[in-house]
């Protein structure tokens, strides 16, 4: 076994980017590791490694400046010695769905990070890795000399694709990895007369953020994946150039046929296995509860998955999402992952089983035969349960008694992707607004209109300019799903109280971490509005956060208390 004396890796912050870089340092003849990371000031893990042989450098693989910057910093650490391997490890997992809604700028992510930055990386980095081959002779092959190590995945594989986009929404991604393996085998034919070697590894399904996305835990761990690929990069040789293998060495296209063969021979029985190995074997002696579908739009699913969160807590459970071939499902799986991709933490805690499952379906707050809501009712009847499967008939569940006591867990899992930060950085400096700077106002309108409980112009100036004067906020930032309401908002508070008055013309995401940098107190103008709860919820100073507007509970009684957080209060003007 051979080792490189120095290796550059990207996506080197989290998951089995840290992992390799772990694994490099492990071995005495390794003398440079450089660790690539989008965002060191935040790769905490990645900065505590304490060893002199472990240089951090910035690079985003999306922009070649980013990628030339690294370069520089890359050659003033090895020199004249050349780097030896270079591994193409950042990728990411955006879900996008065949039936799904158009959004090319979704495909170009995983295209960007995944392939296409991948390509110009290499490119950029060739002088440097032929100057290490360089200085090898002979027909010797391998890391030592120079190498590029694309990671990839077997979602790459065509023969193998048959769940097409499957439950997470993967032909963005499929589509990059196939990329990345047509490059590396293209770069492997033209790099063959400099003796530098580029193959392509599979790292197994790896517990990482990405790994576990779909809310199933991964088979293996970030320390299993790492140190069989490292053993295996360093067995490298010629015959090896152009592959695409898995973290142990073995071809892909091999496993694929034999894998292909068997399915073809045994097709119900190897069915059966597979369903057994993804839904039993992983999950040992969980025990789980689902929440009834319901579908409608973010702020409300995003409501189930923290009161479902808080039942499944208290009756020492997983929550579950069930998955029946119908569109309410799909709808609902979208929401989902979209919540687990910009909320990562929030993936390891539930999971997708299909509505198969032999679950046992109970009433929870039925109340004269009426299923509620937002009225409360305390699920600790079936802690002791037998079930393994638990199907409650609770929908929606907005009260907060369902999270008080797990409050301070919800707010860690509802901790912005890298991505989400990054983006939303962006927004605030381009906005030019200063942290907790702005008097946020959240207005809704649309299908709201219907049940009488929009936000309503003057009452909604009239708060808005009460709260600015009382926190001595001198800007205001509207949200809502009306921009020419909004705009209106915006042009009446700035004439009126001669200050600054901006919209928000972003994402969904964006607009929670907007509010979660710049708003300084927080005013939800319709009472009923979930995804107002939650924009409030992200808010810098949770003690000035109001709410005015006639609420909506379906003719429940319900105290107005229990659907807000504590410090939260209903202003009168």
């Amino acid at each position: 076994m051979v080792y490189p004396a120095s290796v550059f890796i990207t996506g080197a912050n989290r998951g089995i980017g840290l992992g390799l870089v772990r694994e490099f340092l492990k071995v005495s003849s390794v003398k440079n590791v450089i660790a690539g990371a989008r965002n060191p000031d935040s790769a905490k893990d990645l900065k505590a490694l304490n060893d002199k042989r472990l240089k951090v450098v910035k690079i985003d693989v999306e922009c070649d400046k980013s990628i030339k910057d690294a370069y520089a910093q890359a050659q003033e650490l090895v020199g004249d010695s050349g780097l030896n391997l270079l591994m193409n490890n950042a990728g990411v997992l955006t879900p996008y769905f065949t039936k799904g809604e158009i959004n090319r700028a979704t495909l170009m992510k995983s295209m960007n990070v995944n392939a296409l930055g991948p390509a110009i990386l290499s490119q950029t980095f060739l002088p440097l890795l032929k100057k290490a081959s360089a200085h090898k002779t002979g027909d010797h092959w391998g890391c030592d000399r120079a190498a590029i190590v694309n990671t990839s995945s077997f979602w790459g594989s065509i023969r193998r694709n048959e769940d097409g986009c499957g439950h997470i929404g993967t032909i963005a991604y499929k589509m990059s990895k196939t990329a990345i393996n047509q490059m590396g085998k293209t770069m492997a034919v033209d790099l063959a007369k400099d003796k530098i070697l580029v193959v392509q590894f599979c790292p197994g399904w790896v517990q990482t953020e990405m790994g576990n996305i779909g809310g199933q835990k991964a088979a293996i761990t970030v320390e299993e994946s790492a140190s069989a690929l490292v053993n295996s990069i360093s067995k490298l040789e010629m015959k090896h150039n152009g592959g695409f293998f898995d973290r142990n060495l073995r071809c892909k296209i091999q496993l694929v046929i034999a894998t292909m063969r068997f399915l073809m021979s045994f097709t119900a029985i190897a069915s059966s296995l597979v369903l057994f190995y993804w839904y039993e074997l992983r999950r040992k002696e969980e025990r789980f509860v689902s929440l009834a579908i319901f579908h409608p739009r973010l702020g409300n699913q995003m409501i189930r998955f923290a009161s479902g969160y808080g039942i499944a807590r208290r009756l020492k459970r997983t929550l579950y999402v069930p998955l029946y071939n119908d569109m309410k499902s799909k709808i609902v799986q979208q929401f989902w992952l979209r919540i687990a991709n910009a909320f990562p933490k929030t993936a390891e805690n539930f999971r997708f089983f299909p509505g198969t499952v032999n679950a046992t379906v109970v009433p929870l707050a039925v109340f004269d035969g009426k299923q509620a809501g937002f009225t409360y009712e305390d699920p600790i009847r079936y802690v002791n349960h037998s079930s393994e499967y638990l199907s409650l008939s609770l929908g929606f569940g907005r009260n907060v008694q369902y999270i008080m006591d797990y409050l301070p867990a919800i707010r860690e899992m509802f901790a912005f992707s890298n991505e989400i930060v990054d983006q939303g950085q962006k927004l605030v400096r381009e906005l030019g607004l200063s942290y907790a700077s702005a008097m946020c106002v959240h207005t809704r309108r649309t299908d709201f209109a219907t049940y009488s409980i929009t936000s309503e112009f003057n009452e909604t100036i009239d708060a808005a300019a009460v709260l600015a004067r009382r926190t001595h906020l001198k800007q205001f930032f509207i949200f809502g799903d009306d921009l020419s309401f909004m705009r209106r908002v915006a042009q009446q508070l700035q004439d009126r109280e001669k200050r600054d008055a901006r919209v928000s013309t972003f994402s969904e995401f964006e607009d929670f971490y907007l509010s979660s940098q710049i708003c300084g107190s927080f005013l939800i103008s319709a009472a009923a509005s979930t995804f107002g709860w939650w924009l409030a919820f992200f808010s810098t100073n949770q003690s000035s956060v109001y709410y005015i507007g006639r609420q909506f509970t379906n003719g429940e009684d319900v105290p107005e208390a229990e659907l807000y957080l504590p410090t939260w209060k209903r202003l009168v003007i």
